[in-house]
């Protein structure tokens, strides 16, 4: 919904501002954080799978570690 307004409103042009500060925003997680990887969808799948995944400028590895299931975990003595 956040697209739809901001990027395809013919009501009022929501997309300069929101570009503005899309800029500023991202440019602050860039300098605070040096390692920041942008991706795409399937390269995040790729990461989740397996760890790393390949880039033009050459394989990137990411730490990825799997935490239990929220809705797996039940409170003590509470039926199935």
């Amino acid at each position: 919904s956040v697209h739809s307004i901001n990027f395809h409103s013919s009501v009022r042009d929501f997309c300069s501002r929101t570009l503005t500060l899309l800029d500023e925003f991202l440019g602050t997680l860039e300098l605070k954080h040096k390692d920041l990887l942008y991706l795409h969808d399937h390269e995040l799948f790729q990461i989740v799978q397996s760890g790393s995944f390949e880039r033009q400028q050459g394989s990137v590895r990411v730490n990825v570690t799997k935490k239990g299931s929220i809705r797996a975990r039940q409170p003590q003595g509470a039926e199935a």
